[in-house]
């Protein structure tokens, strides 16, 4: 279907300030867009609207403050006065056997010359998303916690995840707009704001039951960490079709964020992912949830699409790029935060295992081939960074601005694990020419350290005795002797060779037994 370009936004208020044509911080073609950081005015690209069977909308994928005017300073106390009486009172149903609830409200929002804002109350929720039949709304949202308190406006962002529309996936996808889904926290009651003529206009309130996520320790080193698998958050297996797609061949890793908040806790992690899983199945169609991975704040690491961490899972994370790639989330929104060390650490330690099994650097540049997106039309051949942001493949903020201006440096970092991996494990071989000696007399240690892939390995060991050193020594060809004239008691004694490893090598430890017998 043909791009449908984004109309410009009018005002929810007729008393709104024209602030450089921006409706509640939400921006359109030429538009401008406050920066929370600074308190600057800052450009930001043209977005356009593409509607594509796979459930996409276009839009930006931002958290500043939106919504009908507020006096600066104020904080909301309610609905605003005028607005329409809302919907019945949401219930929200259990879905599977998941600990997911979900309800879908109607709205009756229709944009220019309807009511710009409705409020809806009923049971509590943790999530909220809208979807649409047709128009390029401005969508804002603001909730009442359960003290009671109402929060500020949140811009909610339109989606661009999603299958390829030709793929089996896309084919079977419901055909609607959406936005992104917004973490809100704990809240009984959402007022909803749509600026600009939209159509089919529904909420989507979802939440889930608490569950703690196992706490996992792991040897193993880069490039790939331990990833919780999807038992760990909760995932009811029966939301999904049932169908494994997989790519031929990995090209890229694409770095998402979720664009919702980025006020949740560790806990409300399980929450979060498992409410994502049912917005992606139920709401939008798709097979399963769309990203292959995601991480959270915390640098803790979840399977997402099912089929393998290690396998080439075809997911629904970038628009026309999903055949070749795989998509790593991390769970909340950088357009206006910084991501956490943790957070990054793991992003590369996930693109290191992924990238260096395809024999790629996240560094190099490739050639691939787009399947259809709002950005490059389908049969486009395009030249990206095989490590590349979200908004190289489409148009829009992800993964936030503060990620995005990072992407080389998390290219050098996971560039750097994975030439870390490639560093050669070892092993210390000791033998003994006589172990069994007699008191006073000499026994000579050969010592042997080779890499696991048979070569030798070069540098200094430390012969010791009883954890005693005895002395240093330099391989010769991977080998080395030593003799020891010492006089041990009578007894077994504990003779150990340590290697120190080198720029290639690492180091690792062998030992022997010595006895030494009465003359």
């Amino acid at each position: 279907m043909r791009p449908i370009e984004a109309r410009p936004s009018g005002r929810f208020n007729d008393d709104l300030a024209e602030t450089s044509a921006v409706v509640g911080g939400v921006v359109h073609d030429g538009a401008m867009v406050s920066d929370i950081d600074a308190g600057r005015v800052r450009p930001v690209p043209s977005r356009r609207s593409l509607l594509l069977g796979a459930g996409l909308a276009a839009g930006a994928a931002t958290a500043l403050t939106a919504g009908p005017a507020v006096a600066s300073g104020a904080a909301p106390q309610g609905p605003a006065p005028g607005v329409p009486a809302g919907p019945p009172p949401a219930r929200l149903q259990r879905l599977g056997a998941g600990g997911v609830r979900r309800a879908r409200v109607p709205l009756a929002l229709a944009g220019r010359g309807a009511p710009r804002s409705t409020t809806v109350t009923g049971d509590r929720f943790a999530l909220v998303a809208l979807t649409w039949a047709t128009g390029s709304p401005a969508l804002s949202v603001r909730v009442r916690g359960l003290d009671g308190a109402w929060g500020s406006w949140q811009a909610v962002g339109h989606l661009h995840d999603g299958p390829s529309p030709d793929s089996e996936e896309g084919r079977a996808a419901r055909r609607t707009w959406a936005s992104d889904l917004l973490w809100v926290g704990d809240a009984d009651a959402v007022e909803v704001a749509a600026d600009g003529p939209v159509t089919g206009l529904a909420l989507e309130l979802l939440d889930a039951d608490a569950q703690a996520v196992p706490v996992r320790r792991t040897d193993r080193t880069a490039p790939m960490s331990f990833v919780h698998s999807r038992a760990d958050w909760g995932a009811d297996e029966s939301l999904r079709d049932g169908s494994l797609r997989y790519c031929d061949r990995l090209e890229q890793v694409h770095v998402h964020h979720t664009a919702g908040a980025n006020g949740y806790g560790a806990e409300d992690v399980p929450r979060i992912i498992r409410a994502m899983y049912a917005y992606h199945t139920q709401t939008l169609g798709w097979s399963d949830i769309g990203y292959n991975l995601l991480v959270d704040k915390f640098g803790r690491a979840f399977e997402g699409r099912a089929g393998g961490v290690k396998r080439l899972v075809r997911g629904a994370h970038t628009l026309g790029f999903n055949a070749t790639s795989c998509g790593i989330a991390l769970i909340g929104n950088h357009e206006g935060a910084r991501p956490s060390a943790a957070a990054i650490t793991q992003l590369t330690s996930l693109a290191a295992y992924k990238l260096d099994q395809a024999g790629l650097s996240p560094l190099a540049e490739v050639e691939v081939v787009s399947e259809g997106s709002d950005k490059f039309p389908a049969g486009t051949t395009v030249r990206l960074p095989a490590m590349d942001g979200h908004r190289d493949t489409n148009d829009t903020a992800c993964p936030g601005r503060h990620v995005y201006a990072s992407m080389d440096g998390i290219r050098r970092q996971t560039q750097d694990r994975i030439d870390a991996a490639r560093v050669q494990d070892t092993r210390t071989y000791v033998r003994l020419d006589a172990p069994t000696t007699l008191r006073g007399g000499v026994n000579r240690v050969r010592f042997a350290v080779a890499n696991t892939d048979g070569t030798s390995a070069e540098g200094r060991v430390r012969v010791a005795v009883d954890g005693v050193r005895v002395q240093d020594a330099t391989l010769v060809d991977g080998y080395g002797t030593l003799g020891l004239t010492m006089r041990p008691a009578v007894g077994v004694h504990t003779v150990q060779v340590t290697y120190f490893g080198t720029a290639t090598s690492r180091p690792s430890t062998g030992r022997a037994t010595w006895t030494v017998q009465q003359r």
